[in-house]
Order: C-alpha cells, then structure tokens, then sequence
C-alpha cells in the first residue's frame, strides 16, 4: 500500500511538473533584420513598456560584414539612447550602451531587459539605426543621426 502512494506521488510531481513548465511563459526574442524608422520605433516602445519604468534596458551594438568604423555603432547607440530618454522619457540611469564583436551579417544592436535578449534590430551596412518623427516633423529631428539625409550631423 505504501509503495502505491508513493508511485501515485511520484506520477502526480511528474504530471504537475510537465504541465507547469508547458504553462509557463519563456520571454519571447523578437530577432528581426530591417531597418524602417516605424519599426524600429515600435520595437523600442515595445522594450520601453517590457523593462518598465525602472528597469535596465542594455543596448550592445555590433558592426557586421563590410563595416570598419567604429562611429557608426556610436550613431546607432546615440540613436536608441536619445529615442529611448527624450521621445520615451526613460531614466539616464536604466539604459545602458555599449560596443561588442563583430557580427556576421548585417550589424546590429542587440536590446537586452532584464538581463535576457528580448530583441535585435538589424541594419544594412553602412546605415545608421532610424528613429525620431519618421517624417521629420519633431524638433528633435534634427538631433538623430540618419544617413538617409545627411552623413554627418
């Protein structure tokens, strides 16, 4: 008798286990190469709301196949930065920028909440990371580095 309560035991942790760990939600990556400003704008808003108010929000830049200059990861993190604290009004102190290897393929910058990546926005050589008004209407236009206008700022 004993031996079947304690096989009954052993089926149900088994059962009950499976179910919680099919139940439970894993965070979703959103790893997606394009580089349209409303996309990218979506999915920085998107990061905004995921890491809250408070959270940390890493963003890592990646240079990719053909690109040599580092201050092209430095206009695309200027731009996740100033999207994030100026058009979002994120805290200075929850955002955090950094440079990394290369990447193979298109460069990148990878978004990180929480400590887990939650999303790449990949972009075509050469090009820098687009945000802003999409439409360049916003004073703070002006402010975003875009090769699709001007090369430097």
């Amino acid at each position: 008798m004993t031996v079947l309560a304690g096989m009954c035991c052993i089926c149900w942790l088994v059962v009950t286990g499976n179910a919680v760990a099919q139940n439970a939600e894993s965070p979703k990556t959103y790893v997606t190469i394009g580089n349209t400003c409303e996309s990218n704008i979506a999915r920085l808003d998107r990061t905004h709301s995921e890491a809250g108010d408070d959270g940390l929000v890493i963003a890592i830049a990646r240079l990719g196949d053909g690109e040599q200059s580092r201050r092209l990861n430095q206009r695309r993190l200027h731009n996740v930065r100033l999207y994030l604290e100026r058009v979002r009004g994120r805290a200075p102190k929850t955002l955090i920028t950094a440079e990394s290897d290369r990447a193979r393929g298109r460069g990148r910058v990878e978004i990180y909440v929480g400590g887990k990546l939650v999303d790449v926005l990949g972009v075509a050589r050469g090009e820098d990371l687009y945000a802003g008004s999409c439409d360049g209407t916003s004073e703070l236009d002006n402010l975003f580095y875009d090769s699709r206008r001007r090369k430097s700022r």
